[in-house]
């Protein structure tokens, strides 16, 4: 039974290798990334624009796993300011970077929509690089909590 198990987990990687690599990234046609063209003519209108939507999917990612932190310490507050009052006291900070990161990002994001040069393009990245920064930082706030729970963690 393992051996079979083992066969088809292998059948299955090889499978999503082979039909998902297609070596050159596509964006979906008509989709937000993949550039407008002029029906009647067939002009490239925009171009399509892979690098804004691997910026953008990483800065979610990002965006998310500190939202996640931010609404673990709402949502259980009371025990949290119990254990220690650190912890909200850290993510306060954080919370105030990751509005003035927010409000960074959607202008850097737009600039480069509206003119996609690489400048543009290494202002989108390097706000992505601060966000990316603070998920580790946001984390760590909850240190306290987790030793708390598991003190073998120590």
């Amino acid at each position: 039974m393992k051996t079979r198990l083992s066969a088809l987990l292998i059948i299955a990687v090889a499978a999503m290798l082979l039909v998902g690599c297609h070596g050159v990234p596509r964006l979906q046609s008509g989709g937000a990334y993949a550039g407008n063209t002029n029906v009647a003519s067939g002009v490239a209108l925009t171009a399509p624009q892979p690098d804004l939507y691997i910026a953008d999917a990483a800065y979610k990612l990002a965006y998310d796993a500190i939202f996640g932190v931010m609404k673990f310490e709402r949502d259980n507050r009371d025990e949290l300011l119990k254990l220690s009052p650190a912890i909200k006291q850290g993510l306060d900070k954080i919370r105030l970077k990751v509005v003035d990161i927010e409000w960074r990002w959607a202008t850097a994001r737009e600039s480069y929509k509206r003119n996609p040069i690489p400048p543009n393009l290494s202002t989108v990245r390097l706000i992505l690089l601060e966000i990316q920064r603070l998920v580790p930082v946001a984390q760590a706030e909850l240190d306290p909590f987790y030793l708390h729970m598991d003190p073998q963690r120590n």
